[in-house]
């Protein structure tokens, strides 16, 4: 996918991709969603997200129910919500990938 914002473009084919995530049902099912984090050459980062009508997102008008992608922006602690926010969806590997990405540490009480 590929999406200017801010006059700059955004492309999910030229771009790192650092990690994906989804909900592990298969793409058919109209629950599945998928994220995937990435990072532009300039160290700039953005989700690009697919979500199908009845996953955790969806729009709705009416009778009917669509299904959406979009690439959004992040910076670090906009990374650090996402991990936390889809926590579920991540493995312990996952994680190590984004705190390595981000450089981060965290504490586990």
């Amino acid at each position: 996918m590929k999406k200017i914002i801010q006059k700059k473009l955004y492309d999910t084919e030229i771009s790192k991709e650092i990690l994906k995530i989804s909900n592990k049902l298969e793409i058919t099912n109209i629950s599945y969603f998928e994220e995937t984090l990435y990072k532009t050459e300039s160290g700039k980062y953005f989700i690009y997200w697919k979500w199908w009508p009845q996953s955790k997102f969806w729009i709705k008008e009416g009778n009917i129910t669509f299904a959406w992608s979009d690439i959004w922006l992040v910076n670090k602690e906009d990374i650090l919500f996402w991990v936390e926010y889809n926590f579920k969806y991540f493995s312990q590997e996952n994680i190590e990938i984004i705190l390595a990405e981000l450089k981060q540490e965290i504490s586990i009480w």
